[in-house]
């Protein structure tokens, strides 16, 4: 493919783009994302579910009313014989009989030994755990968003570079042509320049089509159309980072390490629940009820039906339950062990990640400004080498060298730039301070 179908191509796809695209900016991808995202949409039900279960209609606070019936149809045969003579003896086969019951009653606890109130509690740290899973989720997808955001910027900019370098290409190419045209140049030189454009046409190619993968995975993350097309806000704005004094906060900012928490309370509340299963229960009791039958002209009672109403109260004490309770709260202490062990090594491993996206943050920092002035240089030394090269002083590869040297350095500048940004922003997500970044 020549140089000029890559160009076309190019322009084809890049005008494409150009007709729908809209600037999206961090603030507003974060918003949409927020609000879009498949996770954060899942875990806003979960956390519907568990304040739905905190409830007093789950937590066994109110009392139980509940109805029976029932209803028995008999068909016997009878042989009757008594001990005295002067009462005949009888005998039927065949005699039926309908029996009907029904009642209304109700159960009220009055004194669990803490049980309900323990059952609350747990439903409500379940809640905790839920709200907080939810702020992982949230934080979770920010970054998702983030890394894609700024990959897609680092492309856009790279693409526009890479525009620079073919206009250079290609002003090489279109002199090495002059000069052999005159006769200053062999057709070796024009094949060199060819085959350098034809390359960067490829490289160009190739970042369009990672920009729109890129953009498509965006999308995904922000939950909308996935063919939505856009550009976006490539300017680049650093925060101050405390770092010790986000280390400091970890474990009250920290979503993971709080997670942890609500775990151990939640433990911790388990092994009153077992305790309290072993204490006595008194209920209030209460029925109305209806009993009676018909029999056959077999039965000396032909029907009798009857009511009452009974109420009271009940106890139940579970006085030994195998061992079962004792066991379940061993196991439940061996877990807490394991959740601070786990809430330790989480804790080290945080710190351990924060020093080293910090340390990350401010050599990409160094690294910019290091970029920053061999830009400068590469500039400059190539225009003194393109001058040389219009009067034949240097060859083609030095020409091309001194091309890449500049474009290396551009490249490099931009990637410390976003990967300085986005070591940034991995601190504040460890420091559980990412979404306050939104606000």
């Amino acid at each position: 493919m020549t140089y000029t179908k890559y160009k076309l191509l190019a322009i084809l796809l890049l005008l494409g783009a150009a007709l729908q695209a809209q600037v999206l900016t961090e603030q507003e991808a974060a918003k949409i994302t927020l609000e879009n995202n498949y996770g954060i949409k899942i875990a806003k039900n979960n956390l519907e579910i568990a304040r739905n279960n905190t409830s007093k209609y789950n937590t066994g606070e109110l009392p139980t009313i509940f109805v029976n019936s029932g209803l028995n149809y008999g068909l016997k045969a009878s042989d009757i014989n008594y001990h005295s003579d002067n009462i005949p003896s009888s005998s039927f086969f065949g005699a039926s009989s309908a029996t009907y019951s029904g009642s209304i009653g109700v159960n009220y606890t009055l004194f669990d030994w803490k049980k309900i109130s323990y059952t609350k509690e747990k439903l409500k740290e379940s809640f905790n755990i839920a709200d907080l899973e939810l702020r992982k989720s949230m934080e979770n997808s920010l970054m998702q968003l983030f890394t894609a955001y700024y990959g897609i910027a680092n492309i856009q900019e790279v693409i526009g570079i890479q525009k620079e370098i073919i206009a250079i290409s290609k002003q090489r190419l279109k002199r090495s042509k002059l000069k052999n045209e005159y006769g200053k140049s062999n057709r070796l030189q024009i094949l060199n320049a060819e085959v350098d454009l034809n390359r960067d046409s490829v490289n160009q190619l190739n970042l369009i089509q990672q920009l729109t993968t890129a953009k498509r995975n965006l999308n995904l993350v922000m939950g909308r159309d996935l063919e939505s097309d856009f550009d976006i806000d490539t300017l680049v704005i650093f925060n101050d980072i405390e770092i010790e004094q986000l280390i400091a906060n970890i474990g009250k900012k920290n979503t993971d390490l709080l997670i942890l928490d609500k775990n151990l309370a939640l433990s911790e509340l388990n092994i009153k629940l077992n305790k309290s299963r072993l204490k006595p229960t008194i209920s209030a009791v209460g029925n109305y009820g209806l009993n009676g039958g018909f029999n056959d002209t077999n039965y000396n009672v032909k029907n009798q039906f009857g009511t009452g109403l009974t109420a009271g109260f009940s106890l139940t004490w579970n006085l030994f339950d195998g061992g079962a309770t004792k066991i379940r709260n061993q196991n439940t202490l061996k877990q807490i062990d394991n959740i601070n062990v786990q809430k330790e090594l989480f804790r080290q491993q945080i710190i351990s990640e924060m020093r080293n996206y910090y340390q990350t943050y401010q050599t990409q920092k160094y690294v910019m400004q290091v970029e920053l002035e061999n830009i400068k240089t590469t500039k400059v030394n190539f225009e003194r080498t393109k001058d040389l090269f219009n009067i034949g002083r240097v060859s083609s590869v030095e020409f091309r060298q001194a091309q890449l040297n500049m474009l290396n350095s551009q490249l490099n500048y931009k990637k410390a730039k976003y990967n300085a940004k986005l070591a940034e922003l991995n601190i504040m997500e460890l420091s559980g301070n990412i979404l306050d970044v939104m606000k």
